[in-house]
């Protein structure tokens, strides 16, 4: 799977940047899905069109149908802008990948997070380093902060 957002407060949006990055992705061996979300410019995603991807426009999309592609991806790649398309995907067991985007400033809270991330391990910005990670467990980040929220309230955990 490909997602990918759009310019925000914090990032910019180069398509022709992008529009490459796609193109090099496309070019792995794999049943490619491409979808947009509601930040995405109009008119960009039939410029990243491909023969070698199933084009998913997301006001296509039924309810939970993000989350039901994302649980049988092998890989997903998703534009750096959308941290919460990106923590999604680390909630399945797929390889995750990261789509630069150029940032408006120096440094900002979101591309601190991707780059604590990529410098962790656990997703990378280049194809061959998310071709050969090894399998991984979901973060599971929803049973984190109910337990982290169990604690806080003197709860036993389960």
């Amino acid at each position: 799977m490909i997602l990918l957002g759009g310019p925000s407060r914090h990032f910019s949006w180069d398509i022709e940047s992008i529009r490459h990055q796609v193109e090099q992705l496309l070019l792995q061996p794999l049943s490619w899905q491409l979808s947009d979300s509601r930040r995405t410019p109009k008119g960009n995603i039939s410029i990243l069109s491909s023969s070698r991807a199933q084009i998913v426009d997301w006001r296509s999309c039924s309810a939970g149908w993000l989350k039901g592609e994302m649980a049988s991806a092998e890989q997903i790649w998703v534009s750096e802008d959308s941290i919460s398309m990106l923590f999604e995907s680390l909630q399945s067991s797929a390889k995750v990948g990261v789509i630069r985007v150029p940032s408006k400033s120096r440094s900002n809270k979101v591309r601190a997070a991707v780059q604590r991330l990529i410098d962790q391990g656990i997703v990378s910005d280049q194809k061959d380093e998310v071709r050969a990670q090894v399998g991984r467990k979901p973060l599971d980040q929803y049973l984190f902060c109910a337990q982290a929220l169990l604690r806080r309230c003197g709860l036993p955990l389960r």
